[in-house]
């Protein structure tokens, strides 16, 4: 099981990665190399996969792709008509 804080700090993490990017990762890897809070950034940790999954689908929330956002679109004018 992993504690709560340190899911908080994974899930938050991977949501500025998504917002900011690789070089915020990179920035960050470099910052937090020595602080065992951080070792899921380090693609060898038991939690590296959780995390880049995490990322991947905040990216997506925050970058959806453009068919995605014409659906919702369609729909939105859809329900106003």
């Amino acid at each position: 099981s992993i504690p709560s804080l340190d899911l908080d700090i994974i899930k938050l993490t991977a949501q500025f990665v998504a917002i900011n990017g690789r070089s915020f990762l990179n920035g960050l890897l470099t910052r937090e190399n020595r602080n065992p809070q951080f070792d899921f950034l380090k693609g060898h940790h038991y939690l590296f996969g959780y995390f880049t999954s995490l990322v991947e689908a905040y990216g997506k929330i925050v970058n959806p792709p453009e068919d995605v956002l014409e659906k919702l679109e369609r729909d939105a004018e859809d329900r106003t008509d």
